[in-house]
């Protein structure tokens, strides 16, 4: 009898110190997504995702016995590390050669990733083996950070080694962690995935996920949000990516997945407040790339935009590579009545935005956009 995962897809005790949502939409019948929090001993936390390729019975039974496996990181003590490798062995050299003739079953792979959070001392321990990467926000002024890296996932080769980073476990922040049917979707929608897990998180009803039509793969989402009681971290990430200097003349295409990003969260928004969003981006990245990166393939620029929770303000934060500028030099006052000798984009930005400020030696632009009065 081949095991019922549906059951196992999300298994999340109530009572954590941290606030952990799920979003969980399967395409196939026989998914092999999966998420898990273990509580371990002193203030620690570990939250388990994975994903199994291929949706066949014989996957539901490599994941059933990734899920036993894992139990033992509570039960007995394991170490992450040594379920992945002990994992990994089972997979590549017994799972994958004894199904060499069953094409489905002879690739079996296992994507997984392993978070821990130290409450104790502070921490966040990530160990992943080809699974997307976190995504860790904690204010619109902070630069998003990325977690992972890229890394294989168990089942390909034997030895191998997962991914291990750790951070600092910021006193507020929101960490999100999907599947790759999560990318694929956002991809197939033009739009970023944190954008889509914003509208996953907003719409858990299926009745009101038209945008899933046609999903090409199940989808996952995790949000884990500190603290938990009532208090809610004040902004959302809605996009962030990073822009190669000598990206300058496909800014059209990278202001299309903008819109599309905003347009995903905010059907509603008055097409002329959007433009104007759009606009001061665009005018903030081509300075970024023209004079922070000055055009170069190998300096870079950061963009993020962030979403206040009650859906009214939105913050975008650019920062290049480049050695900066006093934004207060004489040819950038426009109070000192010299337009001619200030950037046309500077004016644009400035008579658009709700707010604008600049940090890091001029080299961070961070803006804010309050939609009931732009």
């Amino acid at each position: 009898m081949v095991p019922s995962y549906q059951n196992l897809s999300t298994i999340i005790p109530v009572d954590l110190p941290l606030s952990i949502d799920t979003v969980f939409h399967p395409v196939h019948d026989n998914s092999t997504d999966f998420v898990k929090c273990i509580p371990l001993q002193e203030n620690r936390y570990m939250v388990v995702a994975g994903d199994v390729s291929g949706h066949s019975p014989e996957s539901i039974q490599v994941a059933a016995r990734f899920h036993n496996l894992i139990e033992k990181i509570q039960e007995e003590g394991i170490s992450p590390l040594a379920v992945c490798k002990s994992f990994n062995e089972y997979l590549a050299t017994q799972w994958n050669n004894n199904h060499e003739g069953d094409l489905s079953a002879s690739i079996t792979s296992l994507a997984a990733s392993f978070i821990t959070f130290d409450l104790a001392s502070n921490s966040i321990q990530l160990l992943s083996s080809g699974f997307p990467s976190p995504t860790l926000h904690t204010s619109h002024m902070a630069p998003m950070v990325n977690l992972g890296n890229a890394s294989m996932p168990m089942g390909w080769f034997d030895p191998f080694e997962p991914y291990a980073h750790s951070t600092t476990f910021p006193a507020e922040g929101i960490l999100y962690l999907w599947s790759n049917g999560l990318i694929s979707h956002a991809r197939k929608m033009d739009i970023h995935p944190l954008s889509l897990a914003i509208l996953l998180l907003q719409t858990k009803d299926e009745s009101d996920t038209p945008f899933l039509k046609e999903q090409p793969d199940d989808i996952l989402l995790i949000k884990i949000s500190w603290p938990k009681l009532d208090m809610k971290v004040s902004t959302l990430p809605l996009f962030e990516a990073n822009y190669a200097g000598n990206t300058k003349d496909d800014i059209d295409m990278f202001q299309a997945t903008w819109r599309k990003s905003i347009q995903a969260i905010l059907p509603s928004l008055h097409k002329e407040k959007l433009n104007k969003i759009l606009l001061c981006t665009r005018e903030a990245i081509l300075n970024a790339l023209s004079h922070g990166c000055s055009l170069q393939n190998y300096l870079f620029s950061s963009m993020q935009m962030c979403i206040s929770a009650d859906m009214n303000s939105i913050f975008v934060r650019i920062q290049d590579e480049g050695t900066g500028f006093d934004p207060d030099s004489p040819s950038l006052q426009l109070a000192r009545g010299l337009e001619d000798h200030v950037p046309l984009g500077l004016i644009i930005i400035k008579s658009l935005a709700s707010w604008v400020e600049f940090s890091n030696n001029g080299s961070c632009l961070l803006l804010s956009f309050h939609l009931d009065k732009i």
